[in-house]
């Protein structure tokens, strides 16, 4: 693989963990959510961890073709199951729910 498919792999890795840290830390230091950030703190998590996977799935199938995916059945399931993860968002709509959540709030 290409030095430069797994330096943004790494990078959007990097984002979704961050991303799921922060919300972590953020929901121990107010499980009740009095606040009522919960939904949208939850949405905007799931957003950057999906464009995280459609990013590794996306450059990763550019870079070793298809051979993994038909000779590597580990590998092959690893993708299918990222593939399953990410369709089970509502997409757009999930995306335009957090800009109306994201936008009350401002």
């Amino acid at each position: 693989m290409c030095l430069r498919t797994l330096e943004a792999v790494d990078a959007a890795i990097a984002a979704a963990e961050a991303m799921l840290v922060s919300t972590t830390c953020r929901v121990d230091a107010d499980p009740t959510d009095r606040s009522g950030s919960a939904e949208m703190l939850a949405r905007r998590t799931r957003a950057v961890v999906e464009t995280a996977v459609e990013e590794a799935i996306t450059r990763t199938g550019r870079a070793l073709g298809a051979g993994p995916l038909a000779l590597d059945g580990p590998h092959a399931r690893h993708v299918a199951d990222l593939i399953t993860y990410v369709r089970q968002s509502h997409a757009e709509g999930d995306l335009a729910t957090l800009g109306r959540l994201a936008g009350a709030r401002r």
